[in-house]
């Protein structure tokens, strides 16, 4: 189950709202560099460049959640950075969940999905200052209201959406925000990983393939064999070798169990 929302707010005493951005993320990263406050939000009604793990465009028609937070951990915060992606979806599925009863499950590294369909995203940044993090930003885009008839044909077969339960966008993100400054104050990788792992889509005895980034590198399947203490994604491949994946270096996932796709 999820924890309980911590009695005094302090997340959200600077709030941008935009018609349009380009995206969040970059907003959010260029007030941080100007000094905007641990907490801050940013949220646009639609986003013209909204992108998602390595520039993929991420559709972001008017409708849609496009929210992102600034978040400035101080030094005692390093496993809290280090799961950000983690905690930040599971933050992101109990919103939904709490706003909908449905079954929302995570798909590793950073995608919500129900009904076999994709509703959500996560993509962490940094604001760098040489090679010191001054800040993080974690962007958030769920598919609320908008049609999804009307995304190009290789995202729709694939995406889903919740408007058939009449929800507000900002009622949304206000969900959002609360379970994610909740679980960032709990600050407990244990805790973090455990309700990752029960929110968490074919993270055990799942076939996959997995594209890794390294182009050099072949696809290859593999079975999962649960999350890692550091959030990696462990799979065991065909001659019995076990490794631990890394959002950063793997491009795609896909469902493997049919090895004749």
């Amino acid at each position: 189950m999820g924890q309980e929302a911590p009695k005094e707010k302090r997340w959200g005493s600077f709030i941008l709202t935009l018609d349009r951005a380009v995206s969040t993320n970059d907003v959010a990263l260029e007030y941080a560099r100007k000094g905007a406050p641990h907490g801050s939000l940013f949220v646009a009604r639609e986003q013209t460049a909204g992108r998602g793990r390595f520039g993929r465009r991420w559709e972001s028609q008017p409708g849609g959640l496009y929210l992102s937070v600034l978040l400035r951990p101080q030094p005692g915060d390093r496993d809290r950075v280090a799961l950000l992606p983690h905690l930040s979806a599971v933050a992101a599925a109990e919103a939904v969940i709490e706003a909908t009863a449905l079954d929302v499950r995570l798909r590793w590294p950073n995608d919500l999905y129900t009904s076999g369909l994709k509703l959500g995203g996560i993509l962490c940044e940094g604001s760098f200052r040489g090679s010191e993090a001054e800040a993080f930003v974690v962007g958030i885009g769920i598919n609320v209201n908008q049609r999804v008839e009307g995304f190009p044909a290789e995202v729709r077969r694939r995406a889903t959406g919740l408007s058939e339960h009449a929800l507000d966008e900002r009622d949304v993100a206000a969900r959002v925000v609360t379970r994610l400054e909740t679980w960032w104050s709990l600050g407990e990788p244990a805790r973090i990983l455990e309700r990752f792992t029960e929110l968490a889509e074919g993270a055990t005895g799942h076939t996959i393939q997995v594209q890794p980034r390294d182009t050099e590198s072949q696809p290859f399947y593999a079975v999962t064999r649960g999350i890692a203490d550091d959030g990696g994604l462990i799979v065991e491949l065909d001659d019995g070798e076990q490794r631990i994946l890394y959002s950063e270096d793997v491009v795609q996932l896909r469902d493997g169990d049919d090895r004749s796709r």
